[in-house]
């Protein structure tokens, strides 16, 4: 789900993993109780071994105030990747 964070580290969002298990995945936005309508599901394909989205509910409608280096969905594996992609 690296994509996921990555283009909320990007755009400056902020989400909650609301469940993360080795065959579902649903997160929300971090404003959702204040109005966002931002809501993600995802699970994983037996058939095709990948991860797909299922259904995105609404687009973020909440205002980003985050800085890309300060991003709360920050992580080691994220920062790794652009670790190495500037070194390639």
């Amino acid at each position: 789900m690296s994509y996921i964070k990555q283009y909320h580290i990007d755009n400056g969002f902020r989400f909650l993993v609301l469940e993360s298990k080795s065959d579902k995945y649903i997160c929300q936005c971090i404003d959702y109780k204040k109005g966002c309508p931002w809501r993600l599901r995802a699970s994983y394909s037996k058939r095709n071994f990948k991860w797909e989205i299922r259904k995105i509910d609404g687009s973020h409608t909440c205002l980003s105030t985050m800085q890309p280096t300060d991003h709360v969905n920050l992580d080691s594996n994220q920062i790794g990747s652009i670790v190495i992609n500037s070194v390639k």
